[in-house]
């Protein structure tokens, strides 16, 4: 893809800082059962593989898991939990994205 943003986002670099951030939120897995911990033993195997299908286009987000968190007493909240990799993309995004929006947005 010759969009530069798109480039951006699939970089090693981009990834890797993605990656960072994701790791110190420690959070759960999603519904491939993948750990922070489990895929942070592998890292850069996993990071060159994230890559590989995001520049040949075959990344597919994977179905979040979703579970229920006590709201109040009597009500629930839904969660929806990514995949680490889907988190590292939602993070990369995110990390690319804000910088473009907020010099917008400041504008205002």
């Amino acid at each position: 893809m010759n969009d530069p943003l798109y480039q951006r986002l699939c970089s090693k670099e981009t990834l890797y800082l993605a990656w960072e951030r994701v790791k110190e939120k420690n959070t759960v897995g999603g519904v491939d059962r993948q750990t922070v911990e489990d895929y942070a033993r592998n890292v850069d195997k996993n990071l060159h593989d994230l890559l590989n299908l995001l520049t040949s286009g075959k990344y597919v987000q994977q179905p979040y898991k979703e579970i229920f968190i006590p709201k109040n007493i009597i009500d629930k909240r839904r969660l929806g939990l990514l995949t680490v990799n889907d988190k590292i993309l939602q993070t990369a995004v995110s990390q690319l994205l804000a910088p473009i929006f907020e010099h917008e947005f400041l504008k205002v």
